[in-house]
C-alpha cells in the first residue's frame, strides 16, 4: 500500500501532468450549471494512490489532475456510519443536529429498532410494497439541496443510490427526484414522497431489463489475477493468512470472481458486484438526459452513491483481490458519466465533488493473523451480562431494552418504577461495558449534554449524540476492532481510519492543485451554499473552507 506521503507525491507530479485531451475547459458559465456529488462508500484516500497507476485516463485520474485534491478531509463524529455521515455531508451539521445518529437506532415510542429513512406511511412507486417505504422525515434540518430548491424553485434535484437512504439523505426534503435498486424486481423506484408515478424516462430505462442482464453476467477479473496488488501472498506472515489466501488465489485463477445468474429469482445480488455501480452509472445518465439537467441557467444538483462498494468490502474485506477490481471497473464506469456530462453540460461547467461517505480499516481477520490486535465486540453478550449486572444491584428485571451499534438504551420506565436516579444507572452500565474486551470508552449520556471544545476527547461522542434518539450510553472502540455482525471492517469510529476520505473539488472555476489544510466534512455545505449563493442549511454551524471559496469567485 502507498504511503501518504507517497499520494501528496503523486499529487505534485499530477501537477506537471497536461490535461486530459478532449475534455471541454474553455471559459465556464456564470454559475454551475450542473452539481455532481459522487460519493464512493468505504472509499478512503489511500485507495486512490493504492490504485493509481492501475487506473486509466479519464475516471479518478482526470479528477484529480484536473481538480483540487483535498487530502485531510474527514468526519469528526464518532459513530461514523453510511447513514449519519451521508446526512452530515449534505446538511453541514452534526447528528446531534440533523438526528440521523446510526443507519439505524432505537425509537422508544415504538419500542423498536428503525432504519434511518423508514416511513411506514410512505408508498411504493413503481416497484415492492416494502422497498419503497422511505421518506426524509427523520432528517430533523435542510440540506444543501433543500437550499438550493428554496432559493430557486426551477432548479432540480435528484439523489440515486441502490439504497434508499443514500438517495435521500444525499438531496433532503425538497427533491425533485431520489430513486434508488427495487433489489427484487431489478427496477429503479421511488416513494410518493417524491411523486405519484415514476418519470417516463425512468419507466424506458426499466423496460430494458438491464439490471437481470447484469444479474447474469459473469463478474470476471479486469486483468490477469498476477497483476492485482493484493494477489502477491509474498507479504503475508502469518501461516494462516498465507492458506487462506492461496486457497482463494487458485479459486481465481480463471478469472471468474462470480458465476452470474442465469435465471435469478430475485436481483439482490446485483448489489455486491460491480455491475450495481454500472447500473448506478446507467441511471445516472437517463437522470441527465430525462430531466435535461445543467441545460437551463437555473444550478441542478445530482447525487450519484455508489452504494455497491459497502457491500463488496462488508463481504469479500477491503483488502481483497474483488475490492482492487471493484476499483478498477469504477474507474471505467467513472470516465464514462465523466464523458457523458462533458458532451451534455460541459465540465466546465459542472462542478464536481468526488467524496465518501466514511472509510475503512482493515478486517479483524486479517489484522489478527499479521499480529496485530484485533476482535469483535458482541452486542448480545453485552445485553446479557449487563442485564444480569444491573438486576444483581437491583433486582431482576428488563434493564437493557436494546443495545446495538455501539449504543446502550436502557429501561427507563423500570428505572423510574424502582425510584432510582436515571444518571446513577447511566453510569454503572458505563463503568461495566468498559470491563469488555475491546471497549477504549463507555460514555453515559449525562456527559454529553454540555459543550466540549473540538479537541476534546469527548468530542465526537457529543457531536453524535442526540438526546431524543441516541442511547444512554454511547461506546468507542479500540483501533482493530469491529462489533461483530457489522461486516468485516465496519464503519463506526472516530479513528482516521474510518472519519477520513478523500475530497476532491473539479470542473467549473477549480484550479488544479492540493489543499493539505485540514477540512472537516461539515464544511462542504457551507462551501457549496456560498458558492452557489444561497443560505446555509438551517443546521449548519461550520464555516465554507475559505481556499475553495476563493478559488471558485476569483
Amino acid at each position: 500500500m502507498f504511503s501518504f506521503k507517497c499520494f501528496v507525491l503523486l499529487g505534485v507530479l499530477c501537477a506537471t501532468v497536461s490535461p486530459v485531451l478532449g475534455q471541454n475547459w474553455g471559459i465556464p458559465s456564470p454559475k454551475p450549471r450542473l452539481v455532481v456529488q459522487i460519493v464512493v462508500s468505504q472509499m478512503h484516500p489511500d485507495h486512490l494512490a493504492r490504485y493509481w497507476n492501475r487506473f486509466g485516463d479519464d475516471g479518478f485520474k482526470l479528477l484529480v489532475n484536473n481538480g483540487l485534491n483535498c487530502s485531510q478531509a474527514s468526519y469528526g463524529h464518532q459513530h461514523t456510519q453510511a447513514y449519519p455521515n451521508l446526512a452530515s455531508l449534505a446538511t453541514g451539521a452534526d447528528p446531534a443536529v440533523h438526528g440521523i445518529v446510526g443507519n439505524r437506532w432505537y425509537a422508544r415510542a415504538q419500542s423498536a429498532e428503525v432504519q434511518a429513512t423508514a416511513d411506514p406511511k410512505a408508498q411504493t412507486v413503481g416497484g415492492s410494497f416494502s422497498q419503497g417505504q422511505h421518506s426524509s422525515k427523520n432528517l430533523l434540518c435542510t440540506t444543501l439541496a433543500d437550499q438550493l430548491r428554496l432559493a430557486s424553485p426551477s432548479s432540480k434535484v435528484i439523489g440515486i443510490a441502490i439504497d434508499a437512504s443514500s438517495a435521500i439523505l444525499s438531496t433532503g426534503h425538497c427533491a425533485t427526484g431520489a430513486f434508488w435498486l427495487d433489489t427484487e424486481r431489478g427496477r429503479w423506484i421511488s416513494s410518493n414522497r417524491y411523486g405519484s408515478e415514476l418519470p417516463p424516462w425512468v419507466d424506458t430505462l426499466n423496460a430494458k431489463g438491464l439490471a437481470l442482464l447484469y444479474a447474469q453476467r459473469d463478474w470476471r477479473l479486469l486483468n490477469p489475477l498476477s497483476t492485482y496488488a493484493i494477489a502477491d501472498t509474498i507479504g503475508l506472515r502469518a501461516p494462516a493468512q498465507v492458506k487462506r489466501q492461496a486457497d482463494k488465489l487458485q479459486a481465481l485463477a480463471s478469472g471468474v470472481v462470480r458465476a452470474g445468474q442465469k435465471s435469478p429469482s430475485n436481483l439482490s445480488a446485483l448489489i455486491e458486484t460491480p455491475f450495481g455501480n454500472s447500473y448506478t452509472v446507467d441511471m445516472a445518465i437517463a437522470t441527465l438526459l430525462g430531466e435535461e439537467l445543467g441545460l437551463d441557467r437555473y444550478t441542478d444538483f445530482l447525487s450519484i452513491t455508489f452504494g455497491a462498494h459497502r457491500n463488496i468490502g462488508s463481504k469479500f474485506g477491503p483488502n481483497s483481490v474483488e475490492m482492487e477490481d471493484a476499483y478498477l471497473r469504477l474507474d471505467r464506469d467513472l470516465a464514462h458519466l465523466l464523458r457523458f456530462i462533458d458532451q451534455q453540460v460541459g465540465l466546465r461547467n459542472t462542478l464536481v465533488v468526488l467524496t465518501a461517505d466514511h472509510g475503512t480499516g482493515s478486517s479483524t481477520e486479517w489484522l489478527r493473523d499479521a499480529g496485530i490486535p484485533s476482535g469483535s465486540f458482541s452486542s448480545l453478550l453485552a445485553t446479557t451480562l449487563l442485564n444480569s449486572y444491573l438486576g444483581a444491584l437491583h433486582g431482576k428485571g428488563s434493564w437493557v431494552l436494546h443495545c446495538r451499534d455501539l449504543q446502550v438504551y436502557l429501561n427507563h420506565k423500570l428505572i423510574e418504577e424502582k425510584k432510582l436516579n436515571l444518571s446513577d444507572i447511566r453510569q454503572q452500565a458505563a463503568n461495566f461495558m468498559l470491563e469488555f474486551g475491546g471497549v477504549a470508552r463507555s460514555v453515559p449520556a449525562q456527559m454529553l449534554m454540555g459543550f466540549a471544545p473540538d479537541n476534546a476527547p469527548l468530542a465526537p461522542f457529543q457531536r453524535s449524540y442526540n438526546a431524543q434518539r441516541s442511547g444512554d450510553v454511547l461506546l468507542g472502540l479500540n483501533p482493530g476492532w469491529v462489533e461483530e455482525g457489522t461486516g468485516m471492517a465496519s464503519a463506526n469510529t472516530s479513528f482516521q481510519h474510518h472519519a477520513r476520505v478523500p475530497l476532491v473539488f473539479c470542473g467549473w472555476r477549480v484550479r488544479h492543485g492540493i489543499l493539505h489544510n485540514p477540512i472537516d466534512m461539515l464544511q462542504i455545505a457551507p462551501t457549496l451554499a456560498r458558492v452557489l449563493g444561497i443560505e446555509h442549511p438551517n443546521g449548519a454551524a461550520a464555516l465554507p473552507v475559505l481556499d475553495v471559496v476563493q478559488m471558485l469567485e476569483d
